[in-house]
């Protein structure tokens, strides 16, 4: 989960640069691993900021693919 969390950081990061297909590319590759994980992650407090985090991720990914679209 850790390195999946760190994937979606750079994520962010080559979005600021504007590497927005570097940026899906890690979106995407982060998302695939801590979507899964959510399902298994026990409720409470950990499994609402992740939850929340991967939301957040999701929302980014969809503007970063407009934006290689235009």
């Amino acid at each position: 989960m850790a390195s999946a969390l760190e994937i979606g950081s750079t994520a962010d990061l080559y979005v600021a640069e504007g590497h927005y297909q570097r940026a899906l590319d890690k979106f995407q590759t982060c998302l695939g691993i801590l979507i899964p994980l959510l399902s298994s992650e026990p409720k409470g407090r950990r499994r609402e900021l992740l939850h929340s985090q991967i939301e957040l991720w999701m929302q980014e990914a969809e503007s970063t693919k407009a934006l290689i679209c235009m």
